[in-house]
């Protein structure tokens, strides 16, 4: 079996929310499924080992037979990631409009009705309010350090939020409307104000969960292309 390498890493953001070890996993390489069972078994031992609480497992390359030797180890299936890129075509000559820090209150108050399907809140062991609070989190995260830009509308409509790998492509972080102000238009304004700042990217990146069609509408609607998928399963302590 080829070596795995992708290793069970100590999540941070999470552990500090939620108030338990927590730790992420991220499987890349394809697998076959001998190699796959064996990588799951001596997971599970890890876990134990470690004493983790919660453990997030993200596979990359996904067969049916995956979600049955998971399920055997109880590991919950909890979403299909379709990650979309657009390829810029043109300039976008508009103006964007940047939010700052005096605006944290109105994106979090926007976030808490706008992010209903991230695997959070599909998740009943972590449940809607323990949800919220690690979305309100990652917002707060996002004017501190997190967010390499923070675009945002007139009124406090709506924003998107970026964030920069180390190889600088562009990453739509999160983005939101306001519920009141959906299906008008603001969503493509603020994918152009993205656009337009970055003058020198070609291809930008955004992930979407499959069962939110609004959002995989939006994205197709605005020509983006299906990039790849993945699966993600939640390991929970209390309920082995």
């Amino acid at each position: 079996m080829k070596k795995e390498n992708n290793f069970l890493k100590y999540n941070t953001f999470e552990s500090k929310i939620l108030k338990r070890k927590c730790g992420t996993l991220i499987l890349g390489q394809p697998l076959k499924v001998q190699d796959f069972q064996e990588i799951v078994k001596n997971l599970r031992k890890r876990i134990f080992r470690l004493k983790y609480d919660f453990v997030t497992l993200k596979i990359n390359y996904h067969k049916p037979i995956f979600g049955d030797i998971l399920r055997e180890y109880n590991f919950k299936f909890i979403e299909e990631l379709i990650t979309f890129y657009l390829k810029r075509k043109k300039l976008i000559p508009t103006k964007p409009v940047f939010f700052k820090k005096d605006k944290l209150k109105e994106c979090i108050k926007i976030s808490k009705k706008a992010f209903i399907f991230d695997r959070y809140h599909q998740d009943k062991f972590i449940g809607k309010k323990m949800a919220n609070e690690i979305k309100t989190s990652w917002i707060k995260n996002s004017f501190k350090y997190r967010a390499d830009r923070i675009f945002g509308l007139e009124n406090n409509k709506g924003f998107l939020i970026t964030k920069k790998d180390e190889k600088k492509n562009i990453f739509i972080d999160l983005i939101a409307v306001d519920v009141k102000n959906q299906n008008k238009g603001y969503g493509r304004r603020l994918v152009e104000f993205m656009i337009s700042y970055y003058r020198d990217t070609k291809i930008f990146y955004v992930g979407t969960q499959k069962k939110n069609k609004s959002s995989m509408i939006f994205y197709k609607k605005n020509n983006f292309k299906v990039f790849n998928k993945s699966f993600t399963y939640h390991w929970h302590a209390k309920t082995n």
